[in-house]
């Protein structure tokens, strides 16, 4: 310890000042830079689907659903993960998605348009125009979604 002291003492006293504070200075930005180069990192295989969504394509072929989906908005230049298992979807223009999670229990059907929280429905006496108008009223898009009614 006694050791790496004397040698730190050495190392900053055989710079300047300003040299340190632009090492410092490049630290940050790299560090910086990886942040931001991994917010803006566009997911492995993804495919646009219409508006601001996309899709991946997952096959799992031991498991009950044997193709699932993951599906993205791209807001503000950031794929932003809206769900991650998803057995069917379709795009409704100019900017809704439908679809349903994995066949599971009760298997409900989420709207979401554009960067709004998805709505989530199992009546099935609804019509796809009244799904949609409910889903264009949602509060904006929000991590915990399924919290917000």
């Amino acid at each position: 310890m006694v050791l790496l002291f004397i040698a730190w003492q050495c190392m900053r006293r055989s710079f300047l000042l300003r040299t340190w504070g632009i090492i410092g200075a490049l630290v940050v930005a790299a560090v910086c830079l990886s942040s931001a180069n991994s917010y803006f990192k566009t997911p492995d295989n993804v495919r646009p689907i219409g508006d601001n969504w996309y899709v991946t394509k997952t096959m799992a072929p031991g498991e009950i659903d044997t193709v699932y989906y993951g599906l993205y908005y791209k807001h503000r230049g950031h794929f932003e993960t809206i769900e991650d298992l998803v057995a069917d979807y379709r795009f409704v223009p100019p900017d809704c998605l439908m679809y349903h999670g994995l066949k599971v229990s009760g298997r409900p059907l989420y709207v979401m348009c554009s960067y709004r929280s998805p709505i989530e429905s199992d009546d099935s006496s609804l019509t796809d125009s009244q799904l949609l108008a409910k889903a264009r009223s949602r509060p904006p898009y929000e991590y915990g979604w399924r919290t917000i009614r």
